[in-house]
């Protein structure tokens, strides 16, 4: 972390000034690994989270995610067209094909 915080003591050091335009777009970047519960630190405060129990990374707020498969999509064709559907290839596959093959609709 001290090599990408722009506003470390390691970066002040050497040269960096806090209010550059990189020094904005790296703090933007950790601000953003942040949320996604991506934590940099060092192995000791990595081995004192895990020690006292508190979870490394945040939870995340939508749940698990799940992939929809041929028969997901068979069943509830509704569920291809949702902006989370995440697709197997099978079933990417089959959507291609039944667009082109009208009989399989």
């Amino acid at each position: 972390r001290y090599h990408c915080d722009p506003a470390s003591e390691l970066n002040q050091l050497r040269g960096a000034q806090p209010d550059s335009a990189y020094a904005g777009h790296m703090q933007a970047t950790l601000a953003r690994l942040a949320e996604c519960g991506i934590a940099l630190c060092t192995m000791n405060e990595l081995l004192e989270k895990l020690a006292s129990g508190r979870e490394a990374a945040a939870p995340s707020a939508s749940g698990p995610r799940r992939y929809l498969t041929v028969t997901d999509v068979v069943n509830n064709p509704a569920l291809a067209c949702a902006p989370e559907a995440q697709l197997t290839d099978a079933a990417i596959d089959f959507l291609k094909n039944r667009k082109k093959e009208p009989y399989l609709k």
